[in-house]
């Protein structure tokens, strides 16, 4: 189990060659913040003196095995958080979580612009966008739902069996077919 001031040494060492060196000629040396959660640590960098974030991507450092992880800027510090704590170390690296995210959100907008486009929805809104947490989790073993209904084969609509798309009919009535069931309808 790591220290505090174990985990912002660490934190320091991973924040440094990520600044630019333009942000520490303009504020000098930085300053972390440093924020406890359950499995350890978020640092921020901020200016000396309390003068604000400096931005760039918070830095995990997980008390456990001292393993540093660095978040992102393009979501909310919970978003990488929450994600953190769910799915541990190895997937948090990995990004499979902010993929299946970023599928959900495009079928949110999408939706939005639907619904936009029937008069369903005003033209000056944007969706409010959330995210399912067990579609995430879903995500990560079997990759997005899109993805995997895109990779199942489709079935015949009358007896349910599996179609190989070289061996699927399209009935009359515009329905895949196997060719025994599309023969007798």
């Amino acid at each position: 189990m790591l220290s505090y001031d174990q985990a912002e040494a660490l934190a320091r060492e991973a924040l440094e060659p990520l600044l630019s060196s333009a942000l520490a000629a303009e504020h000098g040396r930085f300053v972390l913040t440093g924020v406890s959660q359950p499995f350890g640590w978020v640092f921020f960098p901020a200016t000396p003196g309390g003068g604000g974030y400096l931005g760039g991507a918070p830095i995990l450092v997980d008390r456990r095995d001292g393993s540093v992880h660095v978040t992102g800027t393009a979501r909310p510090i919970e978003v990488y958080l929450e994600a953190y704590a769910r799915f541990g170390p190895a997937a948090f690296e990995a990004r499979g979580w902010e993929r299946s995210i970023e599928a959900q959100h495009r079928r949110q907008w999408r939706e939005h612009t639907d619904a936009r486009r029937e008069g369903r929805a005003e033209h000056h809104t944007t969706p409010e966008l959330t995210i399912d947490w067990d579609e995430v989790a879903h995500a990560l073993v079997h990759g997005p739902r899109e993805e995997a209904a895109a990779r199942e084969p489709p079935r015949c609509y009358y007896c349910d069996a599996r179609l190989p798309l070289t061996r699927a009919v399209r009935t009359s009535a515009g329905r895949l077919a196997c060719p025994g069931c599309a023969a007798s309808t």
